[in-house]
């Protein structure tokens, strides 16, 4: 499946289809289905209702697992998801992203000595074997004033497909907007796409990626899964 003819929809495909710990389960020109082991997630992606039938084989629903769906169409095929909700990817499409860097504002990467912290205040993701392999890949990061309050502290993930997820945990959203800022600007560096996820509806973080210069996708994507039975 060619991700690069429609980046935006995909863009959070992109890099993890060549992750080392990623495992393709079924590929074609029209669809794609990956299993990410650290996450224990299968991600599915089809653009053809004739390769439904094709990725369903690999769709295994059983307690404990979760799903991210790249095409709302494929729910009607699969058991309804548990704790699901959507978003949208907004892609900063440009080569080149001006960060205006602050003496006042610390970044610094996180590692597992905030585990606590951020297990307690991360919205994306609230497995803690997850959330550890993020700290220890030094994917997770944060900034806080210079005086050090915690409670100032931002968090950011950029995953290993460069994903941005802000935490709803911040006392003053300038920081948020200025940790995105570097985050563009490191991903455009490390020659990544960058991009967030953002809920529907969610006017402040739309507000925000328009205002940093990101556009969103067509597709809408769905995460979820399924609980213990």
């Amino acid at each position: 499946m060619d991700l690069l003819k429609d980046y935006k929809s995909y863009c959070n495909l992109i890099t993890l289809k060549n992750d080392e710990d990623s495992k393709i389960y079924y590929e074609s020109d029209h669809a794609l289905v990956i299993y990410k082991e650290c996450m224990d997630c299968t991600f599915v992606a089809c653009d053809d209702e004739s390769e439904i039938e094709n990725c369903l084989r690999y769709v295994t629903i059983k307690p404990n697992t979760s799903f991210c769906i790249q095409h709302t169409r494929l729910l009607n095929y699969i058991p309804p998801l548990a704790n699901s909700f959507q978003c949208c990817n907004y892609v900063y499409d440009k080569d080149n992203f001006e960060f205006k860097q602050r003496n006042d504002i610390e970044i610094r990467v996180l590692d597992e000595s905030y585990f606590d912290f951020v297990f307690e205040h991360y919205d994306g993701y609230n497995n803690p074997d997850y959330i550890m392999e993020r700290l220890g890949s030094g994917n997770l990061w944060g900034h806080s004033m210079k005086v050090n309050v915690l409670d100032l502290l931002a968090i950011m993930m950029r995953g290993p497909w460069a994903y941005y997820m802000l935490s709803k945990h911040i006392a003053n959203k300038e920081l948020g907007e200025y940790l995105e800022s570097f985050l563009i600007h490191k991903s455009i560096q490390d020659k990544r796409i960058p991009f967030a996820q953002v809920y529907p509806g969610n006017i402040a973080s739309e507000h925000l990626q328009r205002k940093l210069g990101l556009v969103p996708s067509d597709n809408v994507i769905t995460w979820g899964g399924y609980g213990e039975q």
